[in-house]
């Protein structure tokens, strides 16, 4: 019994790591059609002083316009009025900004960036008089409320036969290599579980 314990829980541990492996994947930009989209976000501080401070000063609403394989979003601050010096960090490093659009009546800046990715690692960070100093906080994009505003026509490459039925050959062969290692793993764990399940009954 004790056996067969074991070998049950080797088995679901051996499941779950394939399954994992198969079906965990993040919304990749190849996935999205090209376009011009509104999305939500979140924010993430160290304290709830500077949580709230952020959501009162961050639009929850950004829009992005993903096209030619790149995302250019355009992110909306209030309170301008408090404050100055905005940046925004990808992984920790500054990226370039443009003004898309300045009201000095209701103290809103908005500013746009590229990047390469619908998901990055982003902080805003600006200067706040009141505090005198820098204000830092996380930025996180909830792809699931992504909203196509308007779509983006591209123009379609020509691509040669030759090499559509080269990548479909590569795609197909590395699907039918994983398929045989799983079922590769699977038969070796059922065997196992097999030799155990004799051995106990010896």
């Amino acid at each position: 019994m004790k056996y067969i314990k074991s070998i049950l829980s080797v088995m679901l541990v051996t499941v779950f790591i394939i399954t994992s492996g198969i079906n965990s994947s993040a919304l990749e930009l190849s996935e999205v059609e090209s376009g011009i989209y509104e999305v939500q976000n979140d924010v993430n501080h160290e304290s709830e002083i500077g949580m709230s401070m952020a959501r009162s000063y961050l639009d929850p609403t950004m829009k992005l316009e993903i096209k030619g394989g790149k995302v250019y979003y355009t992110i909306k601050f209030s309170g301008a009025n408090y404050m100055k010096d905005h940046k925004i960090s990808i992984n920790g490093e500054n990226v370039n900004l443009d003004i898309i659009k300045e009201d000095n009546e209701n103290h809103t800046i908005e500013l746009g960036f590229e990047t390469d990715t619908i998901e990055p690692d982003m902080k805003a960070s600006m200067y706040v008089d009141a505090m005198g100093r820098d204000v830092e906080f996380g930025i996180i994009t909830k792809t699931d409320t992504l909203n196509l505003i308007e779509k983006i026509e591209e123009p379609k490459e020509e691509v040669v036969e030759e090499e559509v039925d080269s990548t479909v050959e590569a795609v197909t062969d590395t699907n039918n290599n994983n398929t045989i290692l799983y079922v590769g793993i699977g038969v070796v764990v059922v065997l196992v579980a097999a030799f155990f399940i004799m051995k106990a009954k010896k």
